[in-house]
């Protein structure tokens, strides 16, 4: 009887081990996630090539806010001035945890 017991339970651990690891692999969320952003220059920083946007809300991504973003090209930051409504896309890298905007327009001037 004890062997029967024996016998049973390694079957069983060995079909729940093997179903285990044929599960479907885990889609991954792309490293790279754009989002469309609209906002009012705040400010800037040619040094350290940066732009201070007070931006709408970012759909499914943040809520409104006035925040500093890294910019990449540094021509698209001398063309903006403070006070200039711009649309841009805001690139989030989750391997790296950095976002940039990148495909500045301005949509008004001040």
């Amino acid at each position: 009887m004890f062997r029967y017991f024996l016998f049973v339970s390694f079957l069983s651990s060995y079909f729940i081990g093997v179903n285990a690891c044929h599960r479907a692999p885990r889609t991954e969320q792309p490293a790279l996630r754009r989002y469309e952003l609209k906002g009012r220059v705040e400010s800037l920083d040619f040094d350290r090539k940066r732009v201070t946007v007070a931006h709408e809300d970012i759909k499914d991504y943040m809520e409104a806010m006035t925040m500093s973003f890294a910019v990449k090209d540094e021509s698209a930051l001398r063309q903006l001035k403070p006070g200039d409504r711009l649309q841009a896309t805001l690139v989030y890298d989750s391997s790296t945890s950095l976002s940039w905007l990148e495909n500045i327009k301005v949509i008004s001037t001040n």
